[in-house]
């Protein structure tokens, strides 16, 4: 799932697709048996910084949840977060100042924690204070989580979810708009031509 209109080129967007499957509590939402995607774009121009003093981190404004299924009803539904999400490769951790992201939709909150879910990526290791986010630096592939309760519908106590058949995913992506002053160039010239048309008609 691609962020639509906030990429630019050499945005890393990073996903992760899965299946919700209820743990505990009643299923108030109707989450069971949904599938889940979370997507977050990184701008890989900007470099790492400090974290806390105990980390590196690059930050971004915020992310997505996508929930879908015919079984889900009402809860089908795109979840987001305006608050910043700071990823951490030494610890393949996206959080939100110091703990696990919260999105909401139409009043519905959700918590996805994500410290259980990612895993620090071999290619990390060189993530240091100064150098870019690379597509490395992120884990990719099939993630088994073994049961955990990783996804909380904060409006429903107790109800629990974890996720299966998890993949996780980082690419490029970039969108190149038509450049403003080129199209509003292009809507003066074709109305010039319109107008010296009606006149040599009269």
């Amino acid at each position: 799932m691609c962020l639509a209109g906030t990429a630019s080129a050499g945005t890393i967007e990073y996903t992760l697709n899965g299946t919700l499957r209820q743990v505990g509590g009643t299923d108030n939402g109707g989450y069971d048996g949904a599938s889940m995607t979370f997507a977050i774009q990184f701008d890989d121009t900007v470099a790492y910084g400090s974290f806390f003093g105990s980390g590196i981190a690059v930050s971004m404004p915020g992310a997505t949840v996508e929930i879908a299924g015919a079984s889900v009803g009402s809860s089908n539904a795109l979840y987001t977060t305006g608050s910043t999400l700071n990823f951490l490769p030494g610890f393949g951790d996206i959080v939100q100042g110091g703990g696990s992201p919260t999105f909401s939709s139409a009043g519905v909150d959700l918590r996805l924690i994500l410290s259980d879910i990612l895993s620090v990526s071999a290619g990390s290791s060189n993530a240091t204070a100064g150098t870019m986010m690379e597509l490395d630096d992120f884990y990719t592939g099939p993630i088994n989580l073994g049961g955990a309760a990783v996804f909380l519908p904060l409006n429903s106590a107790g109800d629990q979810y974890t996720l299966d058949n998890v993949s996780a995913l980082a690419s490029t992506v970039a969108i190149v708009p038509l450049p403003g002053g080129f199209g509003l160039a292009a809507l003066g010239l074709g109305a010039l031509a319109t107008t010296r048309y009606i006149r040599n008609a009269q």
